[in-house]
């Protein structure tokens, strides 16, 4: 390598560059490689001549250069795991970030700048949070009076209750149960497709019929030894829960029928995922 002023002007435009310093700002670069302002710029108008001095300030530009590798490819890293954070959880702000590592705002503009990181603890506090099954109930033991309506079933032969049921329920996912009028659990439902939500899973359920054992409502009489009974006919209450993880949303219905397995008309045990 020719030892020109060239050369080694090169080498600080390289640190430059890599560092995002002014273009003239050749003491800060100089520093990089462990030189004073004076040397530095005693050797872009004289380079050093010693074979040994070039071997070390390339040396510790290659370790600069893997240092400045290591923080770039550490900070995609953590600007990857906050962008998968923020899809998870919905989370529009800093603030909803720092609730879910367990951490200060501040700590949050600091990974985003680069000039910090995420701490083992902090991703062990996040995956803590993020294996709750997080449950929301939206109905618990609630009466409602299904109705046959063109062929299919209202959730309620109430208008009004039922635009209000809709409301609670559309855009929803997760798990649902059918009473009868003793409070026996006679169906145990979940929806998590994307083109189906709660209000319109629940309203296709109620025209499911062939119900096992004995239960009471007040139209099997008029239906006795004329049709099958459905669950619209037997229905009286309702809860529903709202399960935020899809992924937990099977699990939890198979769970549920293996608790309620000898009174319902689930036929089929679901298997746990």
């Amino acid at each position: 390598m020719s030892k020109t002023p060239e050369t080694f002007r090169a080498l600080m435009l390289i640190i430059k560059e890599q560092f995002h310093l002014p273009a003239r700002a050749d003491g800060k670069a100089g520093r990089k490689l462990g030189l004073t302002s004076g040397r530095t710029s005693q050797c872009l108008r004289r380079p050093p001549v010693a074979k040994k001095t070039w071997a070390r300030l390339y040396r510790q530009l290659w370790k600069l250069a893997h240092m400045e590798g290591v923080r770039k490819g550490r900070q995609e890293a953590t600007d990857n795991l906050l962008r998968a954070v923020e899809h998870v959880l919905d989370a529009s702000s800093n603030t909803e970030l720092a609730e879910a590592f367990q951490v200060t705002n501040p700590s949050i503009t600091h990974w985003k700048q680069g000039t910090s990181a995420p701490t083992v603890t902090s991703i062990k506090k996040l995956l803590r949070e993020l294996a709750k099954v997080r449950i929301r109930k939206l109905a618990e033991l609630a009466p409602i009076e299904p109705l046959a309506k063109r062929g299919g079933w209202w959730i309620d032969r109430d208008s009004t209750h039922r635009e209000k049921w809709r409301r609670m329920l559309q855009g929803r996912k997760g798990v649902y149960l059918f009473y009868d009028s003793l409070g026996r659990v006679t169906y145990v439902g979940k929806t998590s497709a994307e083109t189906n939500d709660l209000f319109k899973e629940i309203e296709q359920r109620l025209k499911t019929g062939e119900l096992r054992g004995i239960h009471f409502g007040k139209n099997l009489l008029r239906l006795n030894g004329k049709k099958k009974p459905r669950q619209g006919h037997i229905a009286k209450m309702l809860s529903v829960y709202e399960i935020m993880d899809i992924d937990s949303i099977h699990n939890i219905e198979a769970l549920l029928i293996r608790a309620f397995m000898n009174t319902h008309f689930n036929n089929n045990l679901e298997k746990f995922k």
